[in-house]
């Protein structure tokens, strides 16, 4: 768990914010979003770590 919430924590920014909720799950909250984009590149980059 340790593991996957540093891989999480290098994908978002600084002005972001990732909690662990639970067991194995986490979420992401995201400021200043201009664009679908934006969320889908963080999300992305999210899975590669991932994976």
């Amino acid at each position: 768990l340790k593991t996957v919430a540093a891989r999480i924590k290098k994908c978002i920014r600084e002005i972001d914010t990732g909690v662990r909720l639970g067991g194995d799950e986490f979420a992401v909250l995201l400021e200043q979003i201009v664009s679908i984009e934006d969320v889908a590149s963080i999300a992305q980059r999210i899975l590669q770590l991932l994976a």
